[in-house]
């Protein structure tokens, strides 16, 4: 019997999910993990962020991080067991990996995040304009400091030819971080 690919790791059990990409807009990842629910900011030292790489959808820049210095801000979600293989599937050319985070306290937190699989998906290429604003939405969810939101805000993006994809970023761009319920996704 083959293992499923997708399936949720021993580390992803239990820990909090590090998103600093798309994953940060809290409507964006409800989608695959409709249980995901916010702890706060936190940063991961170490690691900086890059847009390199290539979406095997759409063939544009997606958010990626690396182990060369630095330090990547995002924030922390609890997602329920069973969400965590339809977000791996979803995360294709990711994969899940351990790290450590701080919080805003600074006191280190175990999590796991997605980085590429291998450099063979990473190029340089553009972000979707609508794919940096998801980030962008997440960096002010979550309050981030100002200077990293202006790096965020800074970068350049290609507009989407593909109306229907555009248009459905737009709903969850323009969606609430906020459950319908009325408590948000940090209570």
């Amino acid at each position: 019997m083959s293992r499923d690919p997708h399936a949720p790791r021993a580390f992803q059990i239990d820990r909090p999910h590090f998103g600093y990409g798309s994953n940060m807009w809290p409507p964006w990842l409800w989608k695959d993990a409709p249980s995901a629910r916010e702890r706060g900011a936190a940063h991961l030292d170490g690691w900086t962020l890059r847009f390199r790489k290539r979406s095997q959808k759409d063939g544009s820049a997606k958010a990626d991080i690396a182990k060369v210095g630095g330090v990547v801000r995002g924030g922390l979600f609890d997602i329920a067991t069973n969400d965590l293989r339809d977000l791996n599937e979803k995360e294709g050319g990711y994969v899940p990996v351990p790290v450590t985070v701080r919080d805003l306290a600074g006191e280190p937190i175990d999590a796991w995040t997605y980085t590429t699989k291998s450099t063979n998906t990473r190029g340089p290429l553009w972000p979707y304009r609508w794919y940096l604003e998801l980030v962008q939405r997440g960096a002010d969810h979550f309050d981030l400091p100002k200077a990293y939101r202006e790096r965020l805000r800074a970068r350049r993006g290609k507009l989407d030819d593909n109306a229907q994809r555009a248009a459905e970023a737009a709903r969850y761009l323009a969606a609430s971080p906020v459950r319908s319920h009325g408590r948000s996704a940090s209570t």
